[in-house]
């Protein structure tokens, strides 16, 4: 499904901060560069409480608690601590916990990322260390689950936050955000079909791929997100057998992972891991 370009805050201004406008394949790679951000404060005394370890081709990690396992996956430019808010209340319900720098982001090794190679490395910690109960993703890291739970990577429960279905629309956001005209934006597109393979990226697009899910999903959203309009989490709810959509008001795209009510509504959808 195409929507019309719309540049979301994220991508605002990008353009100005390059010294020319780039070729189709160059803009394809700078979409694909993530930009590494520092750990909080907060975040890092969450991370001094867990267990650090790396796993594949330099993926880190932490892991807190026990119990059944519970994976936590970013978004975009973002690192596993993003989502510290959850950690203490899932350890106390019974889980493991264990969230996951996606490549290229956070200290994790790469230069570039992509939804199927952070759902790569999902996988692989699941085939090395066993599987897991439940998922809990954010934005960019909600796309990477799509990508795994269509290619077999099973869970339980899947909760979404700032649900990302329409994957496609966002190549043509970044696009039109660093200057390439229609016919430039066109050619951006089919270096991506050329790379990835023709209809794979439309595949993995929520309202497709989640007609297949079998984990019960739970869709937290926000009104006013502005990097995701609520319109895709709405489409992937409708074709999500057993989901719930839970739209919120003032909390924006990051805010809704800090905010007590979010935290509340997850802790309580996933249950007490010594009930599983």
């Amino acid at each position: 499904m195409d929507t019309p370009i719309r540049i979301p805050d994220s991508l605002q201004g990008i353009g100005a901060t390059m010294d020319r406008i780039p070729t189709p394949e160059e803009a394809l790679w700078l979409f694909a560069t993530p930009v590494r951000v520092e750990m909080a404060r907060k975040e890092a005394a969450v991370a001094d409480t867990g267990e650090r370890f790396t796993f594949g081709d330099g993926i880190a990690a932490w892991r807190w608690g026990s119990g059944p396992r519970i994976l936590l996956m970013h978004g975009w430019n973002g690192r596993g601590l993003n989502l510290s808010s959850f950690v203490q209340p899932l350890v106390d319900a019974g889980y493991e916990v264990i969230a996951i720098d996606a490549p290229g982001h956070g200290d994790s090794a790469g230069d570039y990322c992509y939804a199927p190679l952070y759902a790569d490395a999902a996988t692989l910690l699941a085939q090395a260390q066993g599987e897991f109960y439940a998922v809990v993703a954010h934005s960019f890291g909600t796309c990477a689950a799509t990508v795994a739970m269509k290619r077999g990577l099973r869970f339980e429960k899947a909760v979404y936050l700032s649900a990302f279905c329409y994957i496609k629309p966002r190549f043509f956001e970044f696009s039109a955000a660093v200057g390439l005209d229609s016919a430039g934006q066109q050619a951006m597109w089919q270096h991506t079909e050329d790379y990835f393979g023709p209809g794979l990226i439309e595949s993995f697009h929520g309202d497709v791929a989640a007609k297949g899910f079998t984990a019960q999903g739970l869709i937290i959203h926000d009104q006013d997100d502005p990097e995701i309009l609520v319109e895709q989490a709405q489409a992937m709810a409708a074709v999500w057998p057993n989901c719930e959509l839970m739209v919120t008001e003032k909390l924006g795209h990051y805010r809704l992972i800090r905010s007590r009510e979010v935290i509340e509504k997850v802790t309580e959808f996933l249950g007490g891991g010594n009930e599983i």
